[in-house]
């Protein structure tokens, strides 16, 4: 019986339990106890008298006499034993009492979860029966945490390992939790503290036994503090302190924030007047002035929530009050110089704003001489963005408005930010599909009145003039609003004011500061000197080879490192001992400089107190009320860009001195930057003088001097004062090179400041440079999708959040995003405001070419409104009334020569032959997998990844992880591997779809299989019309032929074997981990997508090739399994199939595959087809546990579900590449770290010559082969060859290794970060790979000193719970999103992914080591970059190379060295610079198509009649014949271009520059890069387009791994034409009715589809159509292109109207729905409204409802709604319909595939009725 209400009423039961009922009988004992396990355990359940519940449980399989141990009874939280408890304790967790033990378990709240998290217990009790009967007194008890690591490696099942866990040896090692009430001493002052920022109730004290440490944890915040001695130091005096009576003073130290503590004194008295909810952090070792004055550096932490202010004006915080609250707490950190408040990220800084507007008052303060609102107006500012505000953001930005009464800007401002981030909300989420982004923004008119009165203001308290044209209609010039102030003063005072001549000794000091530093440094030699090592790399065969490419690069490589090693650099003249005090002599006289010119510049900007005139009288009345500004510091950055800032302080300053200040700025300014290179350079030196803190000394001393003029280039002079950093020589060289040759690349190595620092230089030069452009300007910065987020941030940070307030926009631009007129408009006022500001773009390629696409497709309409918005699209894309520049950083990633984006056109057409492709696909893959013939032969040639025990490993029903190791052994086994899987294809028990092959006899399978493995032998067969002709003897049938053909096209055109050489999770897979774990909603196909690095699926990107595409699928669901609802798919495709169909695949193909691992049990529930039951969950769950991975439950789901819709093909293609972003030379500029791929770069980016490149920039590669060939660097290691091991389902047995060797305790050296290149991590998510580096750290933290987290970056499209971006993970794996992180990068393991091996950037220890993996396709420039991520490899940083035994052998054969010779890093180098060669030879070929196609698109684009005639689209061809019939030979990439070029010469007559360089290019180097090409059509082969054959002929060797991003048309559903519904019923014919149509008319309008073979006219009375019903949706860009209508969305068939005739009008819902009322008013009409479903033919029908049709006009109905099953008059009517098709199998899957039943095709009638009528 079911549970009575009075248990699943109760708040105990709900408590845990929820809305969970068990089926319950009535016990001996007076209980309720559960019949049947629930998570392994029996419950029962009774009601006291006291109306409490009592609930026990207890393992179900527990013999009788041990129940009573091992019972455990839940306890109300509220129970008086538990007081002892924290809250959080108490209401978090389910409370389990061992009556028996005497202990307490603390588990999560629902009874399914049974891992215990803390234990309760008394250890003074000495026995079991002790401890029972102190249960209930708390004083005694103590609370245990029971951390995850502890709980996973404890023995015993998931029910009972809570018995290990009591263990006194297991909790002696586990930290204690207590209340905070039972602190005293230190710990009471210090909870005094932390109390203003978290509740007591909800803080607790964690003691460490083995640690020795108490912490103060506030676990809401994820905030932990420990108790420390103050061992803290003064500056060279360096005395303890210590109290007075020399007792140890004691500090709450964080383990969040490393290198910080509280501070001393928690009094922010200066900022946030009446803010107390904050903690106040101060450094350990602070930076101290050239006076022994500590700079202050604190942080605050504030928490965040909703910022209130009450009627008393107390300012107060308001967040979450429960205990289960997840709260954040931000970090807010003041300027080293300038002293005032800045946040890291925009949310943050609008909570800083929210703070500020709540506590300010009308009078500055005497810190930052602002008032609060004035601080809050910069920030607002400083955080303009397009992207939209999350909502909490948005909230504080409500508040900053709402709050605001002193300054009428602020609400102004508010309102522009926050209508900016709606503006163009429609590209960041394509599902908005109205024209609102959402509620308009209200403008704030009573502030813009009061705003507008106004005749001057303060300058802190202005608009942008953005923001003014945004609420006034108008924007006022800065000068013009400079002279409203003068206006209103005495016109004789203004200018009169001068100022007495700047300090000349300032000038002197810095003269004399920079040629001392100077002098620390000896002069480099002037004469080269010899080279004391020789060239590290043996390239004496490269020279050699035929292989251009690999000679030209080692030959300039050689080059680099001949000018790198004759570089010298200057050394230390003095020794680490004298070169302190020198310094800190110097350091006094830049700094006491530097605040004499201060003092000077700001005392002569106030507003003199010494004249006695109207004038000063009215200015010092405007700055009592804080109409005119006192100046700061601060203000002097500003003033500094802006000279007309002076006369906003002081209007009564004249030119003259204005002139002299803005001077003395520029020499202040040049004091600041030096000031902070010397206090950096004494901090290093007081850290200690090892070698590499002298080797950072020496470099900050080197780019002390400039080499660039500070009077041109002002704006970096500021950059670097707010940053406190100085431009590098060799950055201003960067720069230098890039502006003065546009479309080259510039070479800088990783580490040096591409992103951070040149890019910045770029953009303020174009902004403030010497020479401005008088026409707009747009600076658009490239950058790879998976560094956009990173690279926004950094630039808004340095550009936007600082005193030049760039505006950065996002454009996200995708096909999925509807365009209307309006939303066009939205855009153009974005490029619009982007070009009054001077703004910048950072954008993503992928959304430059789906725009640029886009423009084209509409453009190509017959539409007038497409037309429009095609023309509004192009003036954003390519703007003619704008200067669009190009900056493209990691340019040889960005334009690399294989990516391009696709956009698909046409209606779906289903893959030519594709049940033919699927079976044989399926039946190769059986046989290399389980042929034990081929197993031998694998074995013998040893060309399996891990060898054949990898495969022996996996279970019989699993597909095996088979991976061929590509190499000259494969290449040599590759011919007799094919041979032997065509004989494995005959033996017909292994190969159930080609039994044919075993009825051919010995001679004709010989010349059979001679075709089908190898690509060079001729056609055996011709085709005359539709007949095969074959040589004689030889009797195939066309399915036999097209099962020859596919098996060609998989053996001898190399498909397998490309295909199982790639590695899953790294080039192919599925794109989303969780789509197939969980269910969670799909993205896209549910086909395998190419990956472009570890993990990383391409967006939108699919596999160019149909053959590859499927092989990839099957391996990639082989790998990972079915999900319950994938396999709830699978089961009801099999059960819609006949009752012979069902038991062969289910009793005889799956069960007896997976039999022998099931229980007794479970056999019996799952032996026989026929007890399977949808509907029962349980056998459901228990059947997915064994078939999930079973590789023929796989293929069936894959052949029935999936790929006959997911392979269907596109038509026609509209293609854009890498040479579309860089069309324009002369404004572009591209740098990267590497530059080996320069020749696969578009024409217009091209490598420099090298005579005109500085020797600094040359030695680039040189300098990084130097240090990765170091002694300290030079170290590889092959990982070694894992093994399974249980639980290896979450991670393989190769990362677990990888992980392993990371903390491993053998390892003497810590290593600090993971730097995954040759992508050992592939298969495993960052977020798994955390989790077990957390593990693993938490198991060795006692044992040494080990980082305190990881820092990974979480894929959304992995793990939707935490933030996407770069994350750390702390000890108990809480997640941060690193930004607002307590834990630093360079105190944890960074873990670098393949896709984040390049770009990204971490401050890591001076001596981190890191792990650098080798892949076995790895190459230099990638193994260049991953070892870039360690910033300081110059200096004391090192890698270590490690890779697979697959690796180690590569690299021996290519260097020759003997199996026990070791391998060093010159080794690894040298192999991957021959990799490198291999890839430029390889993508030589595509990228001369790829850049014939762009102009000849260009050519085309620019032909009206072209365009019209759709010249600009591509034709696809994929059937078997195109693909595969014909042979190949060997040709070379020269000759292949010159056949092109015939071609092109065809259809453009003439040949361009562009085209004509890039034959010449093909031809100097592909004279030596041979290729398979197929054999040249015949002439009268004109159905083959240029494009198509080009693709054909000429991509063959790439085509298989061709990635391209493919974006599908987006169709709009078509709203119904209206007509008189009710003249239907007063015309005798459907044909009357000028909406109808019959259905053998409509059908003929499907132009291509196979439906139109069926003979849809042989039904009598005949079957209409109306447009409404046919119609579904609308696409011009789909009619304009095919003239066709998708069959793909043909409206299912239901609602008709039979008229007196016997004849049927088809019609839609809506038309039934108005036909139904018109009925209605003559209900005795013989006209009869009725659904399909309801309906019989000949037959009265069951219901009311139905229709009585004639026979055949019922079977001919049925069978366009896709119904299989027919019998007697009605298979006759099919067969009148079906036999007209030539090929009735095709036709009659296409159909049933459209309405979704292909499932039931097999061994139904219908499929019978096709196999009958199919042509021999």
């Amino acid at each position: 019986m079911g549970q009575p209400s009075f248990i699943t009423s109760h708040p105990l039961y709900i408590r845990s339990f929820g809305k969970a009922d068990f089926e319950v009988s009535w016990s001996k004992h007076g209980f309720y106890q559960s019949t049947h396990a629930a998570n392994g355990n029996l419950y029962e359940f009774k009601r006291l008298s006291d109306d409490r519940l009592l609930i026990r449980e207890w393992p179900y399989d527990t013999p009788d006499q041990d129940i009573e141990r091992v019972r455990l009874e839940l306890l109300e939280p509220s129970c008086e034993g538990l007081a002892c408890l924290p809250i959080r304790l108490r209401e978090m967790h389910s409370q389990w009492c061992s009556r028996y033990n005497g202990i307490v378990l603390l588990r999560p709240r629902s009874h399914v979860d049974h891992q215990v998290q803390f234990v309760l217990t008394a250890p003074n009790c000495t026995n079991s029966s002790e401890r029972s009967r102190t249960l209930g007194g708390g004083d005694d008890w103590k609370c245990f945490e029971i951390s995850p690591l502890t709980w996973d490696e404890l023995p015993g099942g998931e029910t009972l390992r809570w018995h290990a866990a009591v263990e006194p040896s297991v909790l002696e090692a586990c930290d204690r939790i207590a209340l905070v009430s039972d602190a005293d001493g230190p710990l009471e002052a210090a909870l005094s503290v932390l109390s203003k920022f978290e509740q007591r109730q909800f803080m607790h004290l964690v003691y460490s036994d083995v640690a020795q440490s108490l912490r103060l944890s506030l676990p809401r915040f994820g905030l932990t503090f420990e108790l420390r001695p103050d061992c803290s130091e003064e500056p060279h005096s360096r005395t303890s302190d210590s109290t007075a009576n020399g007792s140890t003073k004691f500090r709450l130290h964080s383990l969040d924030r490393s290198g910080f503590r509280l501070a001393e004194s928690q009094q922010f008295a200066e900022l946030l007047v009446g803010v107390t909810q904050y903690l106040v952090l101060e450094p350990e070792t602070p930076e101290y002035t050239a006076d022994n004055q500590r700079i202050r550096q604190e942080l605050l932490l504030v928490p965040e929530g909703s910022v209130e202010r009450d009627g008393a004006g107390v300012t107060r915080i308001v967040y979450a009050d429960t205990a289960a609250a997840v709260l954040q707490a931000c970090a807010f950190k003041r300027h080293a110089r300038f002293q005032y408040l800045d946040a890291e990220t925009i949310e943050t800084r609008l909570l800083l704003a929210a703070l500020f507007v709540a506590t300010s008052v009308s009078i500055p303060d005497r810190l930052t001489r602002h008032t609060g609102e004035e601080q809050a107006l910069e920030l607002i500012h400083r955080s303009w963005t397009n992207k939209p505000l999350p909502p909490q953001a948005l909230e504080w930005l409500h508040t900053s408005r709402t709050l605001s009464y002193h300054i009428p800007a602020i609400p102004i401002a508010c309102a522009a930010l926050e209508r900016n981030s709606t503006q163009l909300a429609f590209l960041f989420n394509p599902d908005t599909h109205d024209d609102a982004s959402g509620p308009e923004v209200q403008l704030p008119f009573l502030a813009a009145s009061e705003y507008g009165q106004r005749m001057f203001h303060n300058i802190r308290q202005e608009l942008t003039p953005e923001e003014e044209e945004y609420v006034l209609g108008c924007s006022t010039p800065l000068e013009n609003r400079r002279q409203r102030a003068i206006d209103m003063l005495p016109a004789d005072s203004v200018g009169s004011t001068h100022v007495v001549a700047s300090p000349r000794l300032s000038a002197e000091v810095l003269k004399d500061a920079l040629l001392s530093l100077e002098g620390l440094l000896s002069k480099p030699s002037a004469a080269p000197t010899m080279m004391s090592t020789a060239f590290p790399l043996h390239l004496d065969h490269a020279r050699d080879s035929r292989s251009l490419q690999l000679s030209t690069l080692a030959e300039d490589l050689q080059d680099s490192w001949n000018i790198h090693r004759q570089r010298e650099a200057g050394e230390l003249q003095l020794s680490e001992v004298q070169l302190l005090p020198t310094l800190h002599s110097i350091s006094r006289k830049v700094m006491d400089g530097r605040q004499k010119l201060e003092d000077y510049v700001l005392e002569a900007m106030k507003v003199p107190l010494g004249m006695n005139n109207a004038a000063t009288f009215l200015l010092h009345i405007r700055q009592a009320a804080n109409r005119l500004p006192v100046p700061t510091a601060s203000d002097l950055l500003a003033a500094a860009l802006e000279p007309s800032v002076f006369t906003s302080f002081n209007p009564l300053l004249s030119p003259l001195s204005v002139r002299d200040l803005h001077n003395a700025t520029i020499v202040w300014l040049q004091l600041c930057v030096l000031e902070d290179k010397l206090t950096r350079v004494q901090q290093l030196l007081h850290n200690g003088a090892h070698p590499s803190v002298l080797g950072l000394v020496r470099d900050e001393l080197i780019s002390a001097r400039r080499e660039w003029d500070v009077n041109e280039h002002l704006a970096w002079l500021v950059l670097e004062v707010e940053f406190r950093f100085q431009i590098r020589p060799t950055q201003f060289l960067v720069f230098k090179e890039l502006i003065e040759n546009p479309g080259t690349i510039q070479q800088l190595n990783m580490g040096l400041g591409k992103t951070r620092v040149i890019i910045p230089m770029l953009l303020l030069y174009w902004r403030y440079g010497p020479q401005p452009n008088k026409k707009k300007r747009v600076i658009r910065v490239n950058v790879l999708s998976q560094l956009l987020n990173e690279a926004y941030d950094c630039w808004h940070e340095r550009l936007g959040a600082s005193v030049f307030r760039f505006k950065l926009f996002r454009m996200p631009f995708h096909r999925a995003n509807g365009l209307t007129i309006e939303r066009l408009s939205r855009m153009h006022q974005a490029l619009a405001l982007a070009a009054r500001s001077q703004g910048v773009f950072v954008m993503a390629p992928e959304h430059r070419l789906s725009m640029y696409n886009k423009q084209r497709e509409l453009a190509s309409s017959h539409s007038a409104e497409d037309l429009q918005v095609a023309a509004l699209l192009a003036e954003i894309e390519s703007p003619r009334r704008v200067e669009m520049v190009d900056v493209f950083d990691e340019v040889d990633e960005l334009l690399h020569h294989r990516y391009k984006l696709v956009y698909a056109l046409g209606k779906h057409e289903r893959l030519s032959a594709s049940e033919v492709r699927f079976s044989a696909i399926s039946a190769v893959l059986r046989a290399v997998a389980f042929d034990s013939e081929l197993a031998a032969l694998l074995e013998q040639k040893d060309i399996i990844e891990g060898g054949m025990d990898s495969l022996a490993a996996s279970p019989r029903c699993e597909f095996p992880p088979l991976r061929l190791v590509s190499g000259t052994r494969l290449e040599g086994a590759l011919p007799e591997l094919l041979k032997r899987i065509v004989r494995a294809l005959r033996r017909t028990d292994n190969t159930p779809e080609l039994r044919w092959l075993a009825s051919c006899s010995n001679a004709d399978f010989e010349q059979l299989s001679d075709y089908m493995c190898d690509q060079r032998v001729q056609c055996i067969a011709t085709r005359r019309g539709d007949k095969l002709e074959l040589p004689s003897g030889l009797r195939l049938s066309k399915d036999q032929w097209s099962d020859v053909l596919a098996l060609r096209g998989l053996l001898a055109y190399g498909t397998l074997a490309h295909c199982l050489k790639l590695r899953y999770r790294v080039d192919y897979g599925l794109r989303s981990l969780e789509d197939a774990e969980n269910g969670a909603p799909r993205l896209g196909k549910r086909l395998a997508v190419p990956f472009r690095a570890a993990n990383t699926p391409a967006e939108r990107a699919e596999f160019a090739h149909p053959d590859s595409a499927v092989i990839l699928t099957q391996l990639s669901y082989y790998r990972q399994g079915l999900n319950r609802q994938q396999f709830q798919e699978a089961l009801a495709a099999l059960l819609a199939l006949g009752p012979s169909a069902q038991h062969a695949i289910y009793n005889e193909t799956w069960l007896p595959l997976c039999a022998k691992q099931m229980d007794d049990a479970d056999r019996t529930m799952l032996d026989s087809v026929e007890k399977l039951d949808l509907s029962n969950s349980v056998q459901i769950d228990t059947a997915w546990k064994y078939f999930s991975h079973n590789y023929e439950v796989v293929n069936h789901w894959l052949a029935r579900c999936v790929l006959p819709r997911e392979t269907a093909q596109f038509p026609m293609t509209l293609e854009a590449n890498a040479w579309t972003l860089a069309r324009d030379p002369a404004r572009s500029y591209g740098f990267s770290g590497t530059n080996d791929n320069a020749l696969l770069l578009p024409l217009s980016m091209q490598k420099p010559v090298p005579e005109m490149i500085p020797e600094e920039l040359r030695a680039t590669n040189g300098g990084m082969l130097d240090l990765l060939c170091l002694h300290r660097n030079s170290e590889y290691f092959e990982l070694p060859s894992p093994t399974p091991q249980a639980g290896d389902h979450e991670i393989s047995p190769v990362c677990r290794a990888l992980l392993e060797e990371v903390v491993s305790r053998k390892r003497e050296t810590e290593i600090s970060a993971l730097i995954d290149t040759g992508a050992l991590l592939g298969g495993v998510s960052n977020i798994t790979a955390a989790k077990f580096l957390i593990r693993e750290l938490e198991r060795r933290r006692h044992e040494k000193p080990c980082a305190r987290g990881v820092v990974f970056f979480n894929d959304a499209t992995l793990d939707h719970t935490h933030q996407a971006g770069w994350c750390v993970m702390g000890p108990r794996f809480q997640v941060w999103a690193l930004a607002r992180s307590p834990i630093a990068a360079r105190d944890a393991i960074v873990l670098f992914d393949q896709p984040r091996c390049r770009g990204a950037d971490f401050r890591l220890k001076n001596n981190a080591v890191a792990l650098l993996t080798v892949g076995p396709t790895s190459t230099k420039d990638q193994l260049i970059q991953g070892a870039g991520r360690m910033r300081m490899l110059a200096k004391e940083q090192r890698v270590i190379f490690v890779g697979r035994s697959e690796v180690s052998d590569k690299v021996r054969e290519y260097c020759k060295l003997e199996a026990d010779h070791g391998i060093w890093s010159r080794h690894i180098l040298q192999w991957a610079l021959h990799n490198t060669a291999a890839n430029l030879q390889s993508g030589l070929l595509q990228w001369a198509l790829h850049g014939i196609k762009h102009f000849a698109t260009q050519f085309e684009a620019n032909n009206e009649a072209q365009v019209r005639s759709n010249g600009m689209f591509l034709s696809l061809n994929t059937t078997l014949e195109v693909m595969y019939q014909r042979c190949t030979q060997t040709s070379t990439v020269a000759e292949a271009i010159n056949d092109y070029m015939l071609i092109y010469d065809q259809r453009h007559k003439q040949r361009t520059a562009s085209v004509r360089e890039i034959e010449t290019r093909c031809l100097e180097y592909g004279r030596d890069c041979t290729i398979e090409v197929s054999e040249r059509s015949s002439n009268n082969d004109s159905a083959i387009t240029m494009e198509t054959e080009c693709e054909r002929e000429l991509e063959r060797e790439v085509e298989l791994e061709e990635q391209r991003e493919l974006q599908l048309p987006v169709l709009e559903p078509r709203k119904e034409q209206m007509w008189e519904y009710a003249s239907a019923l007063s015309v005798t014919s459907p044909d009357r009715l000028p909406c109808s149509k019959t259905l053998a008319a409509r059908v003929a309008g499907l132009h291509g589809s196979e439906l139109v073979t069926l003979a849809w006219s042989a039904c009598n009375p005949t079957v209409y159509c109306t447009e409404n019903f046919w119609y579904t949706s609308t696409s011009a860009a789909l009619t304009h292109i095919t003239g066709a209508v998708d069959d793909a969305y043909l409206r299912p068939v239901d609602a008709f109207l039979r008229f007196p005739t016997g004849e049927v009008l088809l019609v839609s819902e809506f038309e039934a729905e108005s036909i139904l009322a018109a009925l209605a008013q003559n209900p005795t009409t013989r006209y009869k409204l009725g659904h399909l479903s309801l309906s019989s033919g000949n037959t009265e029908p069951q219901s009311a409802l139905g229709v009585k049709l004639h026979t055949e006009t019922h079977a001919v109905l049925s069978l366009f709604a896709g119904e299989t099953a027919f019998a007697g008059a009605q298979l006759a009517a099919a067969r009148s319909v079906v036999q007209a098709s030539n090929a009735p199998r095709e036709a009659c899957a296409a159909l049933l595939d459209i309405r979704g039943r292909k499932h039931n095709f097999a061994m139904s009638s219908l499929e019978g009725l096709c196999r009958e009528l199919a042509p021999q």
